[in-house]
């Protein structure tokens, strides 16, 4: 009898533990797109071990569920989150609106750059950055007087942007300008372009490229980007064992070496965003800010049973001189900042200390 529920139990194990996948799908989906050059008996072998064998020669490797009761339901907060649509940026004894953001409310009512005066009647001029960026972000309506060199003016303000250009820019002094790139989709190079160009023709000869929390996107436009830093006009490319995903880009436009640049990365600057930094670096870039995520890795989903889809790595971003980009990109300047968030504003552009050493290594006051 014993034995009979041995048994039973051990079917019923088997049973709720059964393969989620299709061996002979799998085995297909390695042999004509893995990145890697595995052997059907590799790959066979590895499959006789499980999923851990399996992620032995692919550590990107996993099963997703294809049903939709298996797929988690994450909740959405629908609550549209609002800012303030200025930077201000600490000079000498005084904090001067270094950017409005273009086609706001403000903008259209007349607030531009110059020197902030007070906000809500209160002399900023002895705050310090942290604590004025707390003020304002704690506010819900702000009531401020500035000088935009032609004469002193007063407004109320209302926090209303909510969204962001792709590509962002203000000039920090003279010389010295700041750019955010949001995100890498079609048209952010021509974007980039646009608005490098504008700002060096104000003698802006000092770029800090802010790729904190960039990854995914359009390669492509990843490459033109760091291809018009590129003095021998080289770029990243895309590698696999299979030469349907290896990929040379082709630069034909270089506007831009003559730039000093400071590019900003985080643990979340992974893939194009990490390939561009490095790719940067190549090209004399300093990198400031965290070390990069290490996932360099192109991965893509083949369905492998009726229910069921194994996501794989097929190909790997390497940049100009073929570094392996496995470890992730270390910072020649190590700044960590928890607080940084991509789509959002910083008020006061010196209390984000990953800009404010980029800034000291520029000289900048």
């Amino acid at each position: 009898m014993r034995y009979i529920i041995s048994v039973l139990l051990l079917f019923s194990f088997f049973s709720c533990h059964k393969k989620e996948y299709n061996e002979q799908e799998l085995l297909k989906a390695f042999l004509n797109h893995s990145y890697y050059s595995y052997s059907e008996t590799d790959i066979k072998n590895a499959m006789k071990r499980g999923m851990s064998g399996i992620k032995a020669i692919d550590k990107n490797f996993e099963i997703i569920p294809l049903k939709g009761k298996r797929v988690k339901k994450v909740e959405k907060n629908n609550k549209a989150e609002f800012f303030y649509p200025f930077i201000l940026k600490k000079q000498g004894n005084h904090y001067l609106i270094v950017k409005v953001f273009d086609y706001s409310i403000a903008f259209e009512a007349g607030l531009k750059n110059g020197v902030l005066n007070s906000i809500n009647s209160k002399n900023i001029d002895m705050l310090d950055p942290y604590v004025l960026e707390k003020e304002i972000e704690n506010s819900e309506e702000l009531s401020i007087s500035f000088n935009d060199g032609k004469g002193d003016w007063s407004m109320k303000l209302k926090k209303e942007l909510r969204s962001f250009p792709f590509v962002w820019s203000l000039a920090l002094d003279e010389s010295s300008a700041y750019v955010n790139l949001l995100s890498i989709s079609k048209n952010s190079a021509e974007y980039f372009k646009n608005n490098i160009t504008n700002i060096s023709r104000r003698g802006i000869k000092n770029l800090i490229i802010d790729l904190r929390g960039v990854s995914g996107g359009n390669y492509d436009e990843a490459a033109i980007i760091t291809g018009y830093f590129s003095k021998d006009k080289k770029s990243y490319s895309i590698k696999s064992s299979k030469q349907g995903y290896n990929k040379e880009f082709i630069i034909t436009e270089n506007p831009f070496t003559n730039f000093k640049l400071i590019v900003l990365t985080d643990g979340e600057t992974k893939l194009l965003g990490e390939i561009m930094a490095q790719t940067l670096k190549e090209n004399g870039a300093a990198i400031v800010g965290e070390k990069t995520g290490a996932g360099i890795y192109i991965t893509k989903l083949f369905k492998v049973g009726n229910n069921s889809a194994a996501n794989i790595t097929v190909a790997k971003l390497y940049p100009p001189s073929q570094k392996d980009m496995d470890d992730g990109l270390i910072p020649d300047y190590t700044v960590s900042f928890s607080e940084y968030r991509k789509f959002a504003v910083r008020y006061v552009i010196d209390s984000d200390p990953v800009i404010a050493k980029a800034m000291e290594l520029l000289g900048i006051n």
